[in-house]
């Protein structure tokens, strides 16, 4: 059995596919919504169905005439997914550092140091402005690319889990940078405040916070971030990344399109540049720096704007929006 990038031709091939949902026929082994994994299997993230899936009294039949593992996007999870599949006989004794490095990777979650440094690595490895091997071969496509990434990796597995000291250069500064954000709740440069019942935090700060940040000082499922900048307040409100998944373990959360709570804030927006605007996933609203007081359906990339309303009166408002929601 061998590990294969996906790619169309690749579509109708009896194998086994894991974490993505897009790749054709075969066994799937993923947590992405809309997934056909066996209910049986079925876990958190795409890791955790694969050590289900090589400790199942069925894998052997399961594997009987699959002679191919793939994905349809390269990411930590899913790799992690693959050499689990493709190591059935020795991935079970390393099963808390594969989630941990899968909860960093597709959670933005601080589980441990070796496993946030571990998913830091994987990403620079198929970056063809940091890979160690960006230079060979020569005009590759990104799915050659990624392929040669995914073996580079995959071969030095087990032993990447446990110390990735050999490439720092790779997630040095990243992972310099995630730690010292990690810091500001201690120095009084974030303030947070729960919101249990909508299962929402609000947190303050003076600079924007990283996924990792954010999820550290804040339990809820949607985390208003407001952070101070000329002319008033920057405002974000994210879903946290683990309900993007099909989640069968944890307490999960419904993902609402926030318009009528953008049409509210508008209400109350004084007149200026820029408009409360929602997504289509997440960040679930924000405030643009376009618009003049119209909810627009915008990217996650749209330009941040600065709101003039208090953050009190926001926090209010939206908190109102989920509770309403989530009733309904």
């Amino acid at each position: 059995m061998k590990y294969l990038a996906y790619t169309p031709e690749l579509a109708e091939i009896d194998k086994i596919l894991v974490d993505g949902n897009e790749a054709g026929r075969g066994l799937q082994l993923s947590h992405w919504p809309g997934n056909r994994t066996p209910k049986h299997l079925k876990a958190d993230l795409s890791v955790e169905i694969a050590l289900r899936f090589i400790a199942d009294p069925g894998h052997s039949e399961w594997v009987r005439g699959r002679e191919i593992v793939t994905n349809d996007h390269y990411d930590t999870d899913g790799l992690l997914a693959a050499w689990v599949v493709l190591n059935p006989e020795s991935a079970a004794e390393h099963a808390a550092a594969l989630i941990a490095c899968a909860e960093a990777g597709d959670f933005y979650e601080f589980t441990h140091p070796d496993a946030v440094k571990l998913d830091l690595t994987i990403q620079a490895f198929a970056d063809p402005e940091r890979s160690p091997f960006r230079v060979e071969p020569a005009g590759a496509s990104t799915v050659e690319f990624e392929q040669r990434a995914s073996d580079e990796i995959l071969a030095r597995l087990p032993g990447l889990l446990y110390d990735v000291s050999d490439y720092e250069e790779l997630w040095g500064e990243r992972y310099e940078k995630i730690v010292g954000r990690l810091g500001w709740l201690n120095d009084g440069r974030v303030r947070v405040r729960e919101w249990p019942e909508a299962r929402m935090s609000t947190i303050e700060s003076s600079d924007r916070l990283d996924h990792f940040a954010r999820n550290t000082f804040c339990n809820g499922h949607r985390i208003l971030e407001a952070v101070s900048v000329p002319g008033g307040t920057s405002y974000v409100l994210h879903y946290r990344e683990f309900l993007w998944y099909d989640i069968v373990s944890r307490a999960s959360s419904p993902k609402h399109r926030m318009t009528r709570t953008a049409d509210r804030l508008n209400e109350l927006e004084p007149a200026g540049d820029g408009a409360w605007a929602v997504t289509t996933w997440t960040p679930a609203i924000l405030f643009s720096a376009e618009g003049k007081g119209e909810t627009r359906v915008v990217s996650y990339k749209e330009p941040r704007g600065a709101s003039a309303l208090p953050v009190e009166t926001v926090e209010q408002v939206i908190c109102e929006e989920l509770l309403d929601l989530d009733r309904a």
